[in-house]
C-alpha cells in the first residue's frame, strides 16, 4: 500500500526518467548478452583444448608428435558443435598451424581482445554504459528540482510557504530517480566486469594451452631433432631413389642395348629426379636442382645416342653375321658405361649424406655434367664412324649384288637369242636344207661354248666380287673395333679420374663432418649453459614473484 501510495505521489517527469533508465538498462543488458554469447563459446572452446591437454600429458602414443597433436585435436574439435563467434578465428589459426608444419604460430595473434570482441562489440560504449544510467538517474532529479523551484513566487510569501509545504516532499521524491539510476548502474557495472572478467580469462587460458600444444618457439634440441629427422628422410628417399635408378639403367644394358636401355635410362633419369626433388624440399636450393637437372639431360642424350646405335646394330646384323663381333664390343661399351654409373651412385650418395657440402656437390656435378658431355661427344663421333663404315659396307654390297644381278639378266639376254637364232636357223635349215644339219649342231655347239665361257667369267666376276667385298668389311670391322677399344680405354681413364676425385671427395667430406661435429659440441656445450643460465634467471624471477604475491597479500590485508 506504501509503495503504491508512493508511486501516485511521482509526476510525470520523474516517471519519464525511470522509464527511459529502465529502458536504457534494458537495451545495454541485451547488448552485453552478445558478449556473453561469446564467452560461452570461448568456455567450450578451453574445455576442448583441455581435453586434449589432458591427453597429452597422459602420455598416450597418439599425440606424441606435433603432427600427432594437431590430429587428434581437429577430431575433438570436429566431434563439438559449431562454433557460431568464434568459427573464423579458429578456421585460420588451424589452417596457419598446418601451413607451418604445427609450430611457430602466436595464439595471441588469433585470440585476444582485439580479434574477438572489437570486431564484432564495441567495447568501449560497454564500459561507459553505467555512467550512463547514473546520469540520467542524477539529470532527473535535477530537472525535478529545477521545475519545482520555478513554481516559487518571490512576491507573496504567504503563497510561497504552501508553495514550500507541498513542494518539499515532491523534491524528496525526485532523488528516486537518482536512485533508480544508480541501482540500474551498479546492476550493469558488475554484470559487466562478471562476463569481461571470464571472457579475458577465457581468453589467457587459450592463449596458454595453444602454447603449451604448439609452441610458437621451438627450442635449440627440437630444432636439431627435425633437422636430424628431415636429414634421414632425405638419405632414404634419395638412396632408394638412386638404387632403383641404377637397376633400372643395368638391367637395360644386360637385355636389350637399344630401346630397353634407351626407356630404362630415361625411366631411372625421371626417377632420380623425382627422388631428389621430394626430399630436397627443405635443404638444398634452386641451384643444386639446376645441376641435378642438367645430368638428367645428359643421360637422356646418351639415350638417345643409343637409340640411334640401335638402328646401325640392326642393319650391321641383316648385312652380316660378322655384327656379332660389333655388338659384343658394344656390349663391353655398355659394361664400362655400367662401371661408371655405378661409380657415380657411389659420388652421389657420397654428395647427398651432407647438407653443408652443397657447394662442393655444385662443383663436382659441374665437372661430371663436362666429363659426361665429352664421354656423349666421343659416343657419338664412335657411332658417327660406324655408322659411315656400315654405309660404306651396304653401299659395296648393293653395288655388287647389282652388277651380279646385271650381268646374270645381260646373259640370259644373250642365250635367249642366242636361242632363237638356233632355232630360226634350224628351222629355216630343215626346210631348205636337210643337209646342212650337220653344220647347224657344230653351229650349236659353238654356242654352247661361248654360254659356257659367259657363265666362267661370271662366276669369276661374283668370286672377284666377294673377296673384295670380305676384304672391305674385315677392314672396317678391324676399324670400328680399333674405335670401341680406343674409347674403351679412355673410359676406363675416366673411371680412374672419377675414382680419385671421389677419393679426394670422401677426405673433404671426412674434414667437413669433423668440422660439423665439433660444431655441434659447441652448440650443445652453450646450449647446456644457456639452460642453465635460464634456470638461474627463471629462479630469481620466481623468487620476485613470491616476494611480490607476499607483498600484495600483505597490503591487501592492511586495506581491509
Amino acid at each position: 500500500m506504501a509503495i503504491k501510495t508512493l508511486f501516485t505521489m511521482l509526476d510525470p517527469i520523474t516517471w519519464i526518467f525511470i522509464l527511459v533508465t529502465i529502458g536504457y538498462f534494458l537495451k545495454s543488458r541485451y547488448e552485453l548478452s552478445k558478449v556473453k554469447n561469446i564467452g560461452t563459446e570461448l568456455e567450450k572452446y578451453v574445455k576442448i583444448l583441455e581435453k586434449v591437454k589432458v591427453r597429452v600429458l597422459d602420455n598416450n602414443e597418439d599425440t606424441k608428435t606435433l603432427e600427432e597433436k594437431y590430429n587428434f585435436y581437429i577430431n575433438t574439435l570436429e566431434n563439438e558443435k559449431k562454433f557460431e563467434q568464434l568459427n573464423s578465428q579458429i578456421k585460420e589459426y588451424n589452417d596457419v598451424l598446418k601451413y607451418r608444419n604445427y609450430s611457430r604460430v602466436k595464439a595471441e595473434e588469433y585470440f585476444n581482445e582485439n580479434t574477438i570482441l572489437e570486431n564484432k562489440i564495441n567495447i568501449h560504449s560497454l564500459g561507459n554504459k553505467a555512467s550512463i544510467l547514473t546520469g540520467l538517474g542524477i539529470l532527473g532529479t535535477f530537472v525535478g528540482l529545477a521545475l519545482g523551484l520555478h513554481s516559487i513566487n518571490g512576491g507573496d510569501l504567504a503563497k510561497n510557504l504552501t508553495v514550500i509545504d507541498t513542494l518539499i516532499p515532491k523534491m524528496g521524491l525526485a532523488f528516486i530517480t537518482s536512485v533508480v539510476g544508480m541501482f540500474f548502474s551498479l546492476l550493469y557495472s558488475s554484470r559487466q566486469k562478471r562476463i569481461l572478467g571470464d571472457v579475458y580469462k577465457n581468453i589467457n587460458e587459450i592463449e596458454t594451452v595453444l602454447e603449451f600444444l604448439f609452441p610458437s618457439q621451438l627450442d635449440i634440441e627440437t630444432t636439431l631433432a627435425r633437422i636430424e629427422v628431415n636429414l634421414e628422410k632425405f638419405t632414404k628417399e634419395a638412396s632408394k631413389s638412386i638404387e632403383k635408378a641404377t637397376f633400372d639403367v643395368a638391367e637395360g644394358m644386360f637385355k636389350k642395348f637399344g630401346n630397353t636401355f634407351s626407356k630404362s635410362a630415361q625411366s631411372a633419369g625421371a626417377n632420380l629426379l623425382s627422388g631428389v626433388n621430394n626430399a630436397l624440399g627443405e635443404i638444398f636450393n634452386e641451384k643444386f636442382m639446376n645441376d641435378f637437372k642438367t645430368i638428367h639431360k645428359s643421360f637422356e642424350k646418351i639415350a638417345i645416342t643409343l637409340e640411334k646405335n640401335k638402328a646401325i646394330l640392326e642393319n650391321i646384323d641383316r648385312a652380316s653375321e660378322n655384327s656379332k663381333d660389333i655388338y659384343e664390343n658394344a656390349q663391353k661399351t655398355a659394361d664400362a658405361y655400367d662401371h661408371f654409373v655405378k661409380k657415380m651412385d657411389d659420388f652421389m650418395q657420397t654428395i647427398l649424406s651432407f647438407e653443408r657440402v652443397q657447394t662442393e656437390f655444385g662443383n663436382e656435378v659441374k665437372s661430371m655434367v663436362e666429363n659426361s658431355n665429352r664421354i656423349q661427344e666421343d659416343m657419338e663421333n664412335l657411332f658417327a664412324k660406324n655408322q659411315v663404315e656400315m654405309k660404306k659396307i651396304i653401299d659395296y654390297m648393293v653395288n655388287g649384288y647389282d652388277l651380279t644381278n646385271k650381268e646374270i639378266k645381260e646373259l640370259i639376254i644373250q642365250v635367249l637369242n642366242v636361242n632363237r637364232e638356233v632355232l630360226s636357223v634350224g628351222n629355216q635349215i630343215s626346210t631348205n636344207n636337210r643337209d646342212r644339219i650337220v653344220e647347224i649342231g657344230n653351229s650349236i655347239d659353238g654356242s654352247l661354248e661361248k654360254i659356257q665361257n659367259k657363265i666362267e667369267t661370271f662366276d669369276s666376276t661374283i668370286k672377284t666380287n666377294t673377296e673384295s667385298t670380305n676384304q672391305i668389311l674385315k677392314s672396317n670391322i678391324e676399324n670400328i673395333n680399333n674405335s670401341i677399344i680406343y674409347n674403351n680405354d679412355k673410359l676406363n681413364q675416366y673411371s680412374e679420374r672419377v675414382e680419385r676425385s671421389i677419393e679426394e671427395q670422401n677426405r673433404n667430406l671426412n674434414e667437413q663432418n669433423r668440422n660439423i661435429m665439433n660444431v655441434q659440441d659447441q652448440i650443445a656445450r652453450t646450449t647446456a649453459e644457456a639452460l642453465k643460465e635460464y634456470d638461474r634467471v627463471f629462479s630469481d624471477v620466481n623468487k620476485e614473484l613470491l616476494k611480490t604475491v607476499s607483498i600484495v597479500k600483505e597490503v591487501s590485508k592492511d586495506e581491509e
